[in-house]
């Protein structure tokens, strides 16, 4: 079983890196990429740690962002722990330095900072550099495009023929049918068994009546008569029953409209009376508020009155009174504090 080659770098060189699988495995080399091949509810650390152990080389797309990737460090340095072939692929121009560059720095890069996509065939030479076998799985792939191509081609072919001799077999059959049931064909079957077979009498079976000529008038019979007459009768009762029916469902069918007219006025009706009652609650109802809060100003006109007659006041207390009574206040004592107060103010 080939192992893969595993694929290191950063979330945001994504599109160059799986643009290179996608080259790279189309040439027979199987890749391992994160977060593709990490299957889910696996532990990442553990996944890429068994991924790196198991690869059969290890390329790292080197760029600004790569450099400072504390995942694409820990993935190198598992790589180097692991005696990885570790190929470079640099795709921006900048300087390395620090740890990575210490890790690399006895390493032939591959130098795409211009157009990356073209220098994918360098990385399958450097892959084939430490495997061999990459040859062959180019070859491999390339041969079996081939025959399958060649395969698909015999394919229709094939498949050319047999509907070629379906098409054959089918052309007979519809010729075959169509002289079996053509109506020509009982027309001369029928003609040479009228002229080549004699016709037979028996003279022991009873005779047919013979056709009747044009000139003869076939005149009914009475049993036919009769049984003429019963069927128009029938026709008769049956249409006489039809149309009663029919009568009877006109007539439910009235009966059942008047009564859903005279039960749509009697609802109309009844909610006009309620309507009308509520309209006249809500009246007396405002009435009677009136008239209450009328009687409630009347009570604390009179009241004050009183305060003002209790406190000497008269004349004030007089004109209250009188306005009381103007008013048609039923206060009690309501003359008696007018004439006093009319009494005490000359």
């Amino acid at each position: 079983m080939k192992r893969p080659i595993f694929i290191s770098y950063s979330s945001k060189d994504a599109k160059i890196a799986f643009h290179l699988v996608d080259y790279l495995e189309t040439h027979g080399i199987e890749c391992w990429i994160a977060p593709r091949n990490i299957a889910s509810g696996h532990d990442y650390t553990d996944t890429i740690d068994e991924a790196i152990k198991s690869c059969n080389g290890f390329i790292l797309i080197v760029s600004n962002h790569s450099v400072q990737s504390v995942w694409v460090k820990k993935e190198l340095t598992l790589g180097i722990s692991h005696q990885k072939n570790i190929i470079p692929f640099k795709i921006t121009n900048i300087e390395i330095n620090g740890g990575i560059n210490f890790m690399l720095n006895n390493l032939q890069w591959i130098d795409a900072t211009s157009h990356p996509s073209e220098k994918f065939p360098e990385v399958v030479d450097g892959l084939r550099r430490y495997d061999s076998t990459i040859v062959d799985s180019r070859t491999t792939v390339q041969t079996s495009t081939e025959d399958r191509t060649a395969k698909k081609h015999s394919s229709k072919e094939s498949l050319a023929k047999k509907i070629l001799l379906y098409g054959g077999i089918a052309t007979v059959l519809v010729i075959a049918l169509l002289l079996v049931l053509h109506p020509w064909r009982n027309e001369v079957t029928e003609t040479l068994t009228a002229d080549s077979i004699p016709a037979v009498i028996d003279s022991a079976s009873t005779p047919k009546q013979m056709a009747p000529t044009t000139n003869e008038i076939i005149k009914p019979t009475d049993s036919e008569t009769d049984r003429q007459v019963d069927k128009a009768k029938a026709n008769k009762e049956r249409l006489e029953k039809e149309k009663a029916e029919q009568e009877r469902l006109d007539k439910e069918r009235a009966e059942q409209e008047r009564i859903a007219k005279e039960k749509a006025e009697a609802e109309k009706t009844a909610a006009e009376k309620a309507a009308a009652e509520k309209a006249k609650e809500a009246e007396s109802s405002s009435t009677q508020t009136k008239i209450n809060s009328k009687a409630a100003a009347a009570h604390k006109k009179y009241t004050k009155a009183l305060s003002l007659f209790n406190a000497g006041r008269y004349k004030e207390a007089l004109t209250l009174f009188e306005e009381l009574k103007v008013e048609g206040s039923t206060e009690s004592g309501l003359d008696s504090y007018i004439n006093s107060c009319r009494e005490r103010t000359k």
